[in-house]
């Protein structure tokens, strides 16, 4: 996989004066809604600050599941994983989907019965989800050496290659006809008598009757400018790419204190479970109040980073965030507990090397909820961001939502959870895990 380099340089693109919908944002919700809108008959142009896929949806793990879910959004993920089967058919070329399930494990006693509680309630809606054994674990992970408390396994989970499902999205996209504009960040959503009207970017204001703001870390500033105020922490995690080694497991996993996924070329994915670091950001920090039951819920797994470096960044990022941003560095202790974590798990495999190492940033709502809402400003303007870490897996769906809200359509699913006003009406945002 190859790290995508953020920061194109901004190019005359040929911008056409108007067009049905733009959306802003280049990673899997972005893409995957400007290709339901073209499918409906829509002129469509998206717009991404960087390259295509180059900030968090080219950057994750590739978990595609089901198992953990929050019930509300449990049956959106269900008819995702239904829409993942058949993606690399639909848009013509390979995203590496493969339905080798995802495997949870545990030893802590509370999560094991959380773990469990789970696995009935998800078994009403008809999911394939259950508790495995010791045995069966060695089955999904061969050659592993630990023993856990407890395993759920959903079968019908998956995986896929992150940069392959942006590049297949993108391919799809210029198939018909949509323009796709890399390196052009947008500066300002703009409205006039309560409707959306365009962006503006800088080399010139493109005009729309529908703005898709799907634009990950930097949604919450473009929303300001439409005053629709969304409180968004950014959280960065290490993932880290080792040589080819022999077959692990088809699975996705989660042992506790690492995420494991072998791709098709037998190179192992693997990324800290309670290594998460919390980025600094003037925004984020202006809504902390509001972050504060779900930081103490999820402490044990996040770092504050307080040191003059970090510090120093965060003043920097208003400024580079409008300009795109910077990708966050990887941080190399992690990349130390990986490797030496997976090698304790699997003696058999011998020394582990390392192939590469990235970073990427997860935005987090207050809920660990989605914002989904074609209300939540002006007019026209449809909010898709928001995604607490869920986005890759949601990807394909979420598109055909936006669309059914742009068309004044049913979507088949209940938004009252991710709707935008949840957040300034007095409605009790539980607090949940992060990742």
């Amino acid at each position: 996989m190859t790290s995508a380099r953020p920061g194109a340089a901004v190019r005359s693109v040929g911008l056409p004066q108007r067009c049905d919908a733009v959306v802003v944002g280049g990673g899997v919700l972005g893409l995957s809604s400007a290709y339901e809108l073209a499918r409906r008959g829509l002129s469509v142009v998206l717009v991404d600050s960087g390259q295509v896929g180059g900030r968090q949806s080219g950057r994750n793990l590739g978990f595609v599941r089901q198992q953990g879910r929050a019930p509300a959004e449990l049956p959106m993920m269900m008819a995702a994983n239904q829409r993942w089967r058949g993606l690399s058919h639909e848009l013509g070329t390979d995203v590496e989907w493969r339905m080798g399930g995802n495997l949870r494990l545990t030893n802590d006693p509370e999560l094991a019965s959380r773990y469990e509680r789970w696995v009935a309630d998800a078994a009403s809606l008809g999911l394939d989800s259950r508790v495995v054994s010791n045995a069966e674990v060695e089955s999904i992970l061969p050659g592993v050496n630990e023993k856990w408390l407890l395993g759920i396994f959903t079968a019908s989970d998956g995986h896929a290659d992150p940069l392959a499902t942006c590049r297949a999205y993108t391919a799809a996209l210029r198939a018909r006809g949509v323009q796709v504009c890399e390196g052009l960040p947008v500066q300002q959503i703009t409205s006039a008598g309560g409707s959306v009207t365009g962006v503006t970017t800088p080399i010139g204001e493109l005009k729309a009757d529908v703005v898709v703001l799907a634009a990950g870390s930097g949604s919450a500033r473009l929303a300001r400018g439409t005053a629709a105020e969304i409180p968004q922490q950014l959280v960065s995690q290490t993932v880290i790419l080792t040589e080819p080694v022999p077959v692990v497991t088809r699975a996705a996993a989660w042992t506790g204190e690492l995420f494991i996924r072998q791709d098709a070329r037998g190179c192992l994915r693997l990324a800290a479970a309670a290594r998460n670091e919390i980025v600094l950001d003037p925004a984020g920090i202006r809504h902390a109040g509001r972050f504060l039951s779900s930081y103490l819920s999820n402490r044990s797994r996040l770092r504050v980073p307080l040191d003059p470096a970090s510090l120093a960044r965060a003043l920097l990022r208003p400024v580079q965030s409008a300009w795109g941003g910077v990708l966050p560095r990887p941080r190399f202790d992690d990349a130390r507990f990986c490797l030496e974590r997976a090698q304790r798990y699997f003696p058999g495999l011998g020394g582990l090397r390392l192939r590469r190492a990235w970073s990427g940033e997860i935005e987090v709502t207050p809920d660990a909820l989605p914002v989904i809402d074609g209300g939540g400003g002006p007019s026209g303007l449809v909010i898709a961001t928001g995604m607490s870490g869920h986005g890759f897996g949601l990807g394909p769906i979420v598109g055909t939502v936006v669309a059914d809200i742009v068309d004044g359509a049913e979507t088949g699913f209940d938004l009252r959870p991710f709707r935008f006003a949840r957040f300034h009406d007095g409605s009790r945002l539980e607090p949940m895990h992060l990742i």
